[in-house]
């Protein structure tokens, strides 16, 4: 986030990290049904290109998937500050929980007095 929203004129003061609940729907799935038959269908064809979208067109988006469901954890200390992001399958059409359901794990840390992100996907 900047002090002015105009990324021409705006200095990074801090970071903001969101994570998507692991028993919600993927922002995704919400974009590409609200998108379907507009002229931003295209766009919202693969959860790869509306995240390519919106990295693009915001230069502060250091990290995006919105086709992730999951949970996230905090480590602070005196030297950083990291999240691990873990993201998670969604359920079977069943509704049963899938074996295995870990995806992917992606750690976002910011070192003390930064604002750099480093994006590490484990």
């Amino acid at each position: 986030m900047r002090d002015d929203p105009d990324p021409a004129t705006g200095v990074p003061v801090i970071v903001d990290f969101v994570c998507a609940g692991i028993s919600r729907m993927s922002f995704y799935s919400y974009l590409k049904a609200a998108w379907d038959g507009t002229p931003l269908t295209s766009i919202a064809a693969t959860p790869a290109r509306i995240d390519s979208f919106l990295t693009a067109n915001n230069p502060d988006l250091c990290h995006a998937d919105h086709d992730a469901q999951g949970y996230a954890s905090a480590t602070v200390t005196p030297e950083y500050f990291s999240v691990t992001f873990n993201k998670v399958k969604p359920l079977n059409p069943d509704g049963a929980a899938p074996a295995d359901a870990l995806l992917g794990r992606t750690r976002l840390t910011v070192p003390r007095d930064s604002v750099e992100v480093r994006v590490e996907h484990l």
